[in-house]
């Protein structure tokens, strides 16, 4: 069900809607903030970057000290913060967040292979101002999206890449002393991950008094750990007193049987996306086997001594990526479901460039596809990922979720599929209409299915998932 409320001419909040379980507000959150009750159990947040990211005016500083003090003044004690960052902002918001009072317990890292180096060719750049024409000596295609595909053909020179009017992309090649003394000069290399600060409000006492008196404090481990397909032995039974499969005795010298867990890895601070650049970081091997022979003192033996013998049988991980939860970037069907009744947008109306322009495909413009846009957020994260982050902090029985900058609102998204109360706040009234146009099509999806779709927890293995996650959005959609 859906309702909308009518503020009134005092209030700071400009508008809101329930939808389901999940509250959306248009406002300010320095303002809104004050007016919520301390009842929030975690927040799950992707707050500005300070960037000034495509010349938007939301972006252009970190939130500071008074937003994180207002967002605790929210919070239950023990609850968790989840907040992403950019990697040279993420020093500022963080001190920011732990000057305002909260504790830091981690930083997690979001790795993936499809991020645009948002780079100047000084050496094009160097003509461009000496007013000299470059020489064409190639041109190259464009993708079935838009975007554009190297083709040198027979070239080995140095060449540099620019757009014209005919719809392919021309390459050029230096025509000044200058601009070849700078010929393959950038200024920024290829993104590849963004921080996530894992931050704690300090706690009520212990963990335990903190979570019998509040009903929070706790990460869901259990939640959240990488499945195995065959399961994972441990040698010494449930509870065994050997170390990370090593052998044990009680200490009346019994064997104790074999136990296999499918409980799965234990959640790690490294999430990872399945592009093959990635991927590649972490070899091919079977490193979550034993493949030899587990030595172990036998009972009352001294080092050095004979040693018993016990060969493992604990499933193997093909691949250490297996070890990681993987996620790729928010494919664009994605990012526009739900949003199908808002108004398009072109590339020339979200960059301000005009259409047609060189300018239009640079990775520097961040938006290289020609198909009409309704999301236009340009900064949309994995609808999986939050997912997961939000299953980490989601706790047994007393959840509230907070997002007060909430973007796009995939935080809501993932919320309202999971069935966990949520309030988001966002000031730009555009992303206020796209949160709220998300927000309902995840709603009515999950009312659709009669219960919360699966977040995918297996292993990575090769083929990569992606296609599996579109696969799987089409079926929700159905």
């Amino acid at each position: 069900m859906t309702n909308q409320d009518q503020p009134n001419s005092s209030s700071p909040i400009l508008a809101s809607r329930q939808i389901g379980c999940v509250r959306v507000i248009h406002g300010n959150s320095l303002d809104v903030l004050p007016t919520l009750e301390r009842s929030v159990s975690a927040v799950l947040t992707d707050p500005p970057y300070g960037l000034l990211f495509m010349g938007k005016c939301w972006d252009r500083g970190v939130p500071g000290k008074p937003f994180w003090t207002k967002i605790r003044s929210c919070c239950l004690p023990g609850a968790y913060l989840l907040a992403f960052g950019g990697t040279r902002t993420y020093h500022r918001q963080t001190c920011a967040i732990e000057d305002a009072g909260w504790i830091i317990r981690d930083c997690l890292m979001w790795i993936y292979g499809s991020g645009f180096p948002k780079s100047l060719d000084i050496s094009k750049a160097i003509d461009k101002s000496l007013g000299v024409e470059r020489e064409v000596v190639g041109v190259r295609d464009r993708y079935r999206d838009g975007s554009l595909r190297q083709n040198y053909g027979d070239l080995n020179v140095g060449v540099k890449i620019s757009n014209n009017t005919n719809g392919v992309a021309n390459i050029t090649k230096p025509s000044t002393p200058q601009s070849k003394l700078w010929d393959g000069y950038g200024t920024a290399i290829k993104p590849a991950y963004e921080p996530v600060v894992l931050a704690m409000n300090p706690r009520d006492g212990s963990f335990v008094n903190n979570a019998l008196e509040h009903g929070c404090g706790g990460l869901n481990i259990d939640g959240t750990r990488i499945g195995t397909d065959a399961g994972w032995t441990y040698p010494n039974g449930a509870g065994g007193n050997g170390f990370h499969g090593g052998v044990g005795r009680p200490p009346d010298g019994s064997r104790v049987e074999s136990v296999c867990s499918t409980q799965g890895r234990w959640p790690a601070n490294i999430l990872i996306d399945d592009s093959p650049e990635v991927v590649g970081l972490f070899p091919d091997t079977a490193s979550g086997a034993f493949n030899g022979v587990v030595q172990a003192p036998t009972n009352g033996a001294s080092k050095g001594s004979e040693r018993s013998r016990q060969r493992s049988d604990r499933a193997a991980d093909k691949g250490s990526a297996a070890r990681f939860f993987y996620c790729a970037k928010a494919s664009r069907s994605e990012r526009e479901a739900g949003c199908e009744r808002l108004p398009v947008q072109s590339r020339a109306d979200l960059t301000g460039r005009a259409e047609g322009s060189a300018g239009l495909d640079s990775p520097r413009a961040s938006t290289r596809s020609t198909r009409p846009i309704r999301n236009t957020h340009p900064t949309v994260k994995p609808l999986a990922l939050m997912r997961y982050l939000l299953r980490l902090v989601t706790q047994p029985k007393r959840n509230l979720v907070l997002d007060p900058f909430a973007g796009s609102g995939t935080t809501g998204v993932a919320c309202a599929l999971a069935g966990v109360p949520c309030v988001l706040i966002e000031q730009d009234a555009h992303h206020f209409d796209i949160c709220c146009a998300r927000v309902q099509w995840s709603h009515d999806l999950r009312a659709r299915l009669g219960c919360t779709p699966p977040l995918d927890l297996s292993p990575y293995q090769r083929p990569p998932a992606a296609a599996a996650a579109e696969a799987q959005l089409d079926l929700w959609s159905s």
